[in-house]
């Protein structure tokens, strides 16, 4: 990728705060096809005409993204415009790609005619089960990724024995797609076991000796898991929560078993997910920059799952 000088990229920024669309418009179209800084310069503007610009214009970066974007632009877009402003000018992926990022920041769409005929994997609203999750914050010069609130972790404490590890490719290929922007470069890091025994067992298996704990709800480990399947980890590109949510549905209906019989009934996973025991846990590994450690218990099936997936800078 070709770098972008400090005067062009202070000259596009200049062009969005005074609200230039009509020349960010342009510079975007004449780096669309273009490599290297030229590219790079029209992601930018495509980022600025998707955060800031009327709908009409924000609508035709979605329609046509730049293949060096290195954020979701229906995110960035459904940050500052509604549905109903971008509705009207999408085609394609693009108006997919709206919806569920409009979905996962609160809105109804089940009811939206241009939708109604369209078969879609996540229902087109928040399940009353699911959390309200964490929305990705962009401005003109930055943007954050803020976690869900963090729970309270028991004290270190010593793990048991580790249970006898069970083979699952459909939970391991389910997580390592929630991941796999972590883990495509060589300092991000899955490890996934189910074993017989409960949490502890499964965490054991995983080679630690000690760990901390905290025991949350279903809607908690569902935001999560949105929150690592919307990142892009250390190098990777952000996918964006609607991509997140999407991966975490997935991620629990392996985890239930019914990952075959996709699309998933909305109810019947909710009731499978409630039923199960969620930990976040953790160990002293400060190095790890981006860290999603997982664990359930299946207390009926007496089945425990670990995860372990980190990236590092």
């Amino acid at each position: 990728m070709g770098l972008l000088p400090d005067h062009r990229l202070r000259d596009i920024d200049a062009m969005a705060s005074e609200r230039n669309w009509d020349g960010l418009l342009l510079a975007y179209q004449a780096g669309f096809d273009a490599t290297g800084s030229h590219a790079v310069a029209a992601a930018r503007c495509a980022y600025h005409l998707a955060l800031s610009a009327p709908a009409k214009l924000a609508a035709s970066v979605l329609n046509y993204p730049p293949a060096q974007s290195t954020v979701p632009l229906a995110e960035v877009a459904t940050q500052e415009h509604s549905w109903s402003d971008l509705a009207p000018f999408l085609s394609g992926p693009a108006l997919f790609d709206v919806a569920h990022e409009r979905v996962v920041r609160g809105d109804d769409l089940r009811r939206v005619a241009s939708l109604a005929n369209t078969e879609s994997d996540l229902p087109l609203a928040l399940c009353p089960w699911e959390p309200t999750y964490a929305p990705a914050r962009y401005s003109a010069l930055n943007a954050s990724f803020p976690t869900p609130t963090a729970p309270s972790y028991s004290p270190v404490a010593r793990l048991p024995r580790p249970g006898e590890a069970i083979g699952d490719p459909h939970v391991v290929d389910a997580f390592n797609d929630l991941v796999s922007p972590w883990t495509t470069r060589n300092r991000g890091r899955l490890d996934v076991v189910t074993s017989e025994g409960d949490h502890l067992n499964a965490i054991a298996c995983l080679g630690g000796s000690r760990a901390r704990l905290a025991e949350v709800s279903f809607a908690d480990a569902m935001g999560w898991m949105v929150w690592a399947g919307a990142s892009g980890g250390a190098r990777g590109r952000r996918r964006g929560n609607a991509a997140g949510r999407f991966y975490a549905w997935c991620c629990v209906a392996a985890l239930a078993g019914v990952s075959e019989d996709w699309p998933i009934d909305p109810a019947e996973l909710g009731e499978i997910g409630q039923g199960l025991h969620w930990y976040l846990w953790d160990v002293d590994d400060a190095s790890a920059d981006w860290k999603l450690r997982l664990a359930v218990y299946d207390d009926v099936e007496e089945l425990g799952l670990a995860i372990s997936a980190i990236d590092r800078l």
